[in-house]
């Protein structure tokens, strides 16, 4: 099972900018991005582009996302 780690800030909404390190399984991002992610594709006219492994690629690229073992 692949996994990304990537970091965010704790509360910005608080104004705790501390850092968080976030670490997702692939059964993570497929449960709870993929199909917000598969939407917004077909909202934006890309059908022809939906696949989970595209979505896995956006998911790294968005969060600044590293692959880990």
């Amino acid at each position: 099972m692949r996994k990304l780690k990537y970091i965010e800030p704790k509360d910005p909404a608080n104004d705790d900018w501390s850092v968080v390190e976030v670490i997702v399984t692939e059964e993570d991002v497929r449960r709870d991005y993929y199909p917000y992610w598969c939407e917004r594709m077909k909202s934006l006219g890309r059908e022809n582009r939906i696949s989970f492994e595209a979505c896995w690629i956006d998911y790294k690229v968005v969060n600044w996302a590293e692959e880990i073992s």
